[in-house]
């Protein structure tokens, strides 16, 4: 009984393991899509010197965080599903369409 208690503690702080490293993962890709996508833009607006970087650094990661927090672009999702506990050939469904219908994805496809 005991054991049995042990795994499933076990299960869960993994599975929330899972979840913090995929919200973060997710954190960071938004905040350098932000700086690449501010790389691309002319250089010269408000902050034009070493103190505007760094604040845009510390502004693209919040933004990040947040965004992550969120729910964000779905990334955290997608990989909660890929390194979560097993779903044993059930079908999941997810929300990728533009219309925002669910589409299967069969276990078996991952």
């Amino acid at each position: 009984m005991l054991r049995m208690r042990r795994a499933a503690e076990g299960q869960a702080k993994d599975q929330a393991q899972v979840k913090q490293a995929a919200k973060e993962l997710e954190a960071y890709f938004v905040s350098y899509l932000m700086k690449v996508m501010r790389e691309a833009v002319p250089k010269g607006g408000l902050l034009p010197n070493k103190m505007g970087e760094e604040f845009y650094y510390f502004y693209d990661m919040e933004i990040g965080r947040l965004a992550a927090e969120g729910g964000g672009l779905g990334f955290s999702r997608m990989v909660e599903e890929q390194y979560g506990p097993p779903t044993h050939g059930k079908t999941k469904e997810t929300s990728l369409s533009s219309s925002g219908s669910k589409l299967p994805i069969p276990e078996s496809s991952r």
